[in-house]
């Protein structure tokens, strides 16, 4: 390749193309492939949903504080290592889900699974992108996440087909595979942590700062921000951690609890699953729109917008579906386009205005300690929801509090102040 072709296509944008690969995968088969193995592993052994749904549990805690350290020993030892790492340790937990006899086996599986995902889907990947890109950077992260709403609408389908076919034990082992012999390659052939290490800059500027940089002993462009102890110390990121819990809350309560939801109210099973699907496959339009007009609009703006489309979308829901008692595409489709974009959307800019925030020096630390909400979220949202609907026999009320929970989560973040702590580090 020429000088001038090799300035023509930025090599960020073949580490963007590797990060979408890697997320389709690894969130594909980790977020939302084990939902298609729940029935048939209650056929073989038993096990109530109750005790399957306590292993997901267990993996989401261990996913959800897993993250801060990822985000360390990202930070030490860079993408290649932690992603290849992380995808042979998942890889070899769906192998031994093929081997799988009794309950324990299943919790302790899914602790160290946990741990796997964590450092294949979203932080190190996100905190790549942020690396690559500057002035495209909300661009560069949409068209990466698109592969966790592709990855969602395409591997849960792949892994039942396999479990119709030949059976749900060669179903695990197959995606073990996957996610050992195709993320592992695109990791070490194609992805670079940052820019510097090839001598380039963010953006692919050709201006000679960045090489030079690179090279001094000095840090490499654009790495400069606020170190975590100043960092967590500050409004921003206690808001962005409240209100990304709370965000979490509310979603992991939906994932887990609205198919139940549509089912109950006497729509069938699969026409709730198909709704989920929809509602997916719309999320990565919302991924890449949201990457789009992350580049172009007010960041907290838009971030803010993203979490109370979550509200308006789930007030939609509660209103015309379970008060009205309008049961049908009518009131359900309205939720899922409007839900799928704000899922989508909120997924893509919190990276984005992290880097804004606080700078990229510490970035991929920082987003795993804020990531961390996650496993407070995702543990309360499903449980309180349980707990509601055998109280009470509705979701009336659990969907209302998560409508709340949306709601003063894009309060929250609307009251962060980006640029408040630029003056100490400079612009990332």
């Amino acid at each position: 390749m020429s000088d001038k072709e090799a300035q023509r296509f930025f090599y960020g944008w073949w580490v963007v193309v590797a990060s979408f690969f890697i997320v389709f995968f690894g969130a594909g088969i980790g977020f939302y492939s084990f939902s298609v193995f729940i029935k048939p592993l209650q056929a073989e052994f038993g096990w109530s949903r109750a005790q399957i749904s306590g292993s997901v549990a267990v993996w989401a805690v261990v996913y959800g504080f897993s993250t801060p350290v990822i985000g360390i020993l990202l930070h030490k030892y860079g993408a290649r290592v932690v992603i290849s790492g992380s995808a042979l340790i998942a890889g070899i937990c769906y192998l031994f889900f093929g081997w799988l006899d009794r309950l324990p086996e299943l919790f302790a599986i899914m602790f160290f699974t946990g741990i796997g995902m964590a450092g294949i889907t979203l932080l190190p990947n996100q905190a790549v992108i942020s690396n690559w890109f500057q002035k495209y950077r909300g661009r560069a992260m949409g068209i990466m996440m698109m592969g966790v709403g592709f990855g969602g609408l395409i591997m849960p389908p792949i892994a039942n087909a396999i479990i119709v076919s030949l059976g749900w034990r060669t179903s695990f082992r197959v995606l073990g595979f996957l996610l050992i012999f195709v993320i592992i390659p695109v990791a070490i052939l194609i992805l670079r942590t940052k820019p510097s290490e090839m001598g380039l800059r963010p953006d692919g500027d050709s201006s000679s700062q960045g090489a030079e940089s690179s090279t001094s002993g000095g840090s490499a462009w654009g790495e400069t921000g606020l170190s975590v102890k100043r960092a967590v110390h500050t409004s921003s990121f206690r808001l962005l951690f409240a209100g990304f819990m709370l965000l979490i809350f509310g979603e992991s309560g939906l994932a887990v609890h609205f198919v139940a939801s549509v089912d109950d109210a006497g729509m069938t099973s699969q026409a709730a699953a198909n709704y989920w699907g929809l509602l997916v496959g719309v999320s990565a339009i919302g991924r890449l729109g949201a990457g789009l007009l992350a580049d172009r609009w007010n960041q907290r703006v838009l971030l803010a917008f993203t979490h109370g489309l979550h509200a308006v979308a789930l007030a939609i829901l509660l209103i015309f579906f379970m008060y009205l008692g309008i049961h049908s595409w009518i009131a359900v489709v309205p939720f899922c386009v409007l839900y799928g974009l704000s899922l989508g959307g909120a997924a893509v800019v919190l990276p984005v205005f992290v880097a804004r925030c606080f700078g990229l020096l510490n970035f991929s630390k920082l987003l795993g300690l804020l990531m961390s909400g996650f496993a407070l979220g995702v543990v309360g949202g499903p449980v309180v929801a349980g707990n509601i609907v055998d109280a009470t026999g509705s979701y009336r009320l659990a969907f209302a509090i998560f409508t709340v929970a949306f709601a003063l989560s894009a309060f929250l973040v609307s009251l962060v102040q980006p640029d408040k702590y630029k003056g100490e580090f400079g612009n990332p």
